[in-house]
């Protein structure tokens, strides 16, 4: 021990605490330096990560794409529903069922509301003023007149009344509708007066299937 005493000079001491400090300096400015790009790939596991240690507001923003998340690991139960648009695919199935349901709104047991329900306003000289489309009227007689529809209409039901044309009130008390003699596709419709008198007049007929 006397030795060592005898040995200690002031520039020994001094420089072993000098290199001291020097790896003690360097030791904690490494530490505190240390950088993304000095860890090596790979070297940092989940294992030795602490739980939370990593919240959403470390996280650089645009540094999670979509190649570094793994599939599946992003599930419907952790998505805001909100958040997302409408997909493509999904704007036209919503435009193509828009168009179905209006398309089956117009139709009853497969058919149209023409179909179903076809008419025919006629002017009292036999004339056609408007209809549902594809008829045709004429005058066969005195209060009489004949509708022809574009189909056979043999096994509809058939109603006729006296009715305003055009802001001119019938004259008529009556009216009698028929299934045309040897036609499947044409009604008589006959005007009159209350004692039975036939009277041309306007009428508006109605073929419901």
């Amino acid at each position: 021990m006397k030795q060592i005493r005898q040995r200690l000079t002031y520039a020994n001491v001094m420089s072993s605490i000098a290199v001291f400090f020097v790896l003690g300096g360097a030791t904690a400015f490494a530490a505190d330096k240390i950088g993304a790009n000095e860890i090596k790939a790979n070297s940092i596991k989940t294992g030795k990560i602490v739980k939370e240690a990593i919240t959403a507001g470390k996280i650089k923003t645009g540094a999670v794409t979509t190649t570094k998340i793994a599939d599946k690991a992003i599930t419907g139960a952790k998505l805001d529903l909100t958040t997302l648009g409408t997909v493509p695919n999904a704007t036209n199935a919503v435009t193509a069922q828009n168009a179905v349901n209006a398309v089956n709104a117009q139709k009853v047991g497969g058919k149209s509301l023409n179909d179903i329900v076809m008419w025919v306003s006629i002017a009292s000289n036999g004339s056609t003023v408007r209809s549902s489309g594809g008829v045709t009227t004429e005058k066969v007689g005195t209060g009489a007149y004949k509708a022809t529809f574009p189909r056979a209409v043999n096994n509809c039901a058939y109603t006729a009344t006296s009715a305003a044309v055009d802001g001119v009130a019938p004259a008529t008390a009556q009216t009698a509708v028929a299934l045309a003699s040897g036609a499947t596709n044409a009604v008589r419709v006959a005007t009159g007066s209350a004692d039975g008198t036939p009277i041309n007049d306007q009428s508006m007929l109605q073929v419901t299937c």
